[in-house]
């Protein structure tokens, strides 16, 4: 690949972000960009906001998982939240601004390594891809939750691999990461991206040889940790009700319990149960990760981004087989492959395929990525319903 050979180009040295702000070069893709980023942002921020004063079953709830009911998976940030905030502050807000910065890192640092690429089309398609940041506008019941602790954790990281004057940033991404690992096993489970991302900080000379390995060794103690958590106290059905009856007492929503908190008490046979019935409908989401991989092949991603691409997947794999969220699984793999790509693939517009407009506003708008079936897209969405889904199920019948 070009942009293997002697790091590809000057543009992937480490030079910082200045200039950035310039509408040069493509201007229409720039402006493109900045008009989804800041309609994303928006809202994802507006449509949470509203649920974030009561609480909401899932993005808050998922966040309040405590130790109430003995040592469980899940719940060292919701403990260490309900134990700090005071009582007469309203703890559903205090989650909802955690959850907006780590949001508001994720959207900055990609907009930040978008502009120093070459804006090509082929860049525009992968920054707003509906598995990347469309994802959070067009999946509302996903967005913000724990995963988004990885996501951000990896964009600390390749910012800091662009500007060598962040070498700050490796600690606070490994220390953000490890925190959200005991956490969420979704988290635990991204740790090859987080890795691979220490590793070209080292080879950049962000970070020594001695850092690096004690910052991966972190990591993977803190992922580690969370997957024995996870296996040996996953919890159950009284544990969940004790974690419940807590999160009620600083919370407003009646069913603040119905969503996340439930999902603590869930076995792992009614977990693979659950998956095995949903599997005709999810089989369909194997076209939706290919999907999400066409800007890495339109941007003639190397044999060794493709390995990298595939040893994340596997290790996110567990995730497939017990939980079906499959559209979050995928935006945590897509979102960390993606900052990997903006300092591992050639920026140079010369290196990536032309891709005809037509084309581009398809990928952005002719489909999404469902956080747990698969349903229609924003535009066209009919056409998706009548055509990709019973296609999916036909599919589905022969294997």
């Amino acid at each position: 690949m070009a942009g293997s050979n002697s790091a590809g180009t000057d543009l992937l040295t480490n030079r910082g972000f200045s200039g950035w702000f310039s509408l040069r070069p493509h201007p229409v893709n720039t402006a493109v960009f900045w008009f989804l980023w800041l309609a994303s942002l928006f809202v994802t921020v507006a449509w949470h906001a509203t649920r974030s004063v009561d609480g909401w079953k899932w993005t808050t709830a998922d966040w309040l998982i405590n130790f109430e009911g003995g040592f469980v998976r899940r719940g060292l940030v919701g403990e260490v939240l309900l134990t700090v905030v005071p009582s007469n502050i309203n703890i559903a807000v205090v989650v909802f601004v955690i959850q907006v910065l780590l949001l508001l890192t994720v959207y900055g640092a990609a907009l930040a390594l978008f502009m120093v690429s070459s804006r090509s089309n082929a860049w525009l398609m992968l920054g707003m891809s509906p598995a990347f940041l469309l994802f959070a506008p067009l999946s509302l019941e996903g967005s913000l939750r724990k995963e988004v602790m990885a996501v951000s954790a990896a964009a600390l990281l390749a910012v800091s691999i662009r500007d060598p004057r962040l070498r700050w940033l490796p600690l606070l991404a490994t220390a953000l990461y490890s925190i959200g690992a005991v956490s969420h096993e979704s988290v635990a489970l991204a740790l090859p991206g987080i890795v691979f991302l220490l590793q070209t900080a080292h080879g950049r000379g962000v970070i020594g040889a001695r850092q690096t390995l004690l910052l991966q060794s972190s990591a993977s103690l803190a992922a580690l940790i969370s997957l024995a958590i996870a296996f040996v106290r996953p919890g159950s059905p009284q544990a969940a009700q004790v974690i419940c009856d807590r999160v009620r007492g600083v919370t407003e929503a009646e069913d603040i319990c119905t969503g996340a908190i439930d999902a603590v008490g869930l076995g792992l046979q009614q977990s693979l149960a659950t998956v095995s019935a949903l599997l005709p409908t999810n089989i369909g989401y194997l076209g939706l990760i290919a999907l999400s991989l066409v800007p890495f092949a339109l941007l003639r991603a190397s044999r060794h981004f493709w390995i990298k691409t595939g040893v994340v997947y596997i290790f996110l794999l567990p995730l497939f087989l017990v939980a079906w969220d499959y559209g979050r699984w995928i935006f945590l793999a897509t979102s960390i492959l993606s900052f990997i790509a903006f300092n591992e693939l050639p920026p140079k517009r010369s290196y990536a395929a032309r891709v005809p407009w037509p084309f581009v506003f398809a990928y952005l708008f002719m489909w999404s990525l469902p956080t747990l079936s698969l349903g229609g897209p924003p535009l066209l969405g009919r056409l998706f319903e009548v055509v990709y889904v019973p296609f999916s199920l036909w599919v589905a019948g022969f294997i």
